[in-house]
């Protein structure tokens, strides 16, 4: 119940930022493993995490793992959370973050 409750309490500050416009972006390479499901995963997590995907470029694929730049819009100004929450999937590697502007 204590988790449900801090996850409503998150979504609720994440669309009071939005309305707000209190949104910073930045642009994440991560290297993934090439095999269905992989970006899914990367996609679902910066979503939990309160981020907003508004592009992503496909840099390569060989040797079964794939680099993707990512630019993300979320909540406040450091994207650590984001950074953790990929770094825990199993096989993702975030290679860089890049302010955007």
């Amino acid at each position: 119940r204590l988790l449900t409750g801090r996850f409503l309490v998150r979504v609720q500050v994440r669309e009071l930022l939005i309305r707000l416009g209190a949104m910073a972006m930045v642009r994440i390479r991560v290297a993934l493993p090439d095999r269905p499901g992989s970006l899914g995963a990367v996609a679902s997590a910066i979503g939990f995490a309160g981020g907003d995907i508004r592009g992503l470029v496909v840099l390569s694929s060989e040797g079964g793992r794939g680099i993707d730049d990512i630019t993300v819009a979320f909540p406040g100004n450091d994207p650590q959370d984001l950074v953790n929450v990929l770094s825990a999937i199993g096989g993702v590697e975030v290679i860089s973050v890049t302010p955007v502007s």
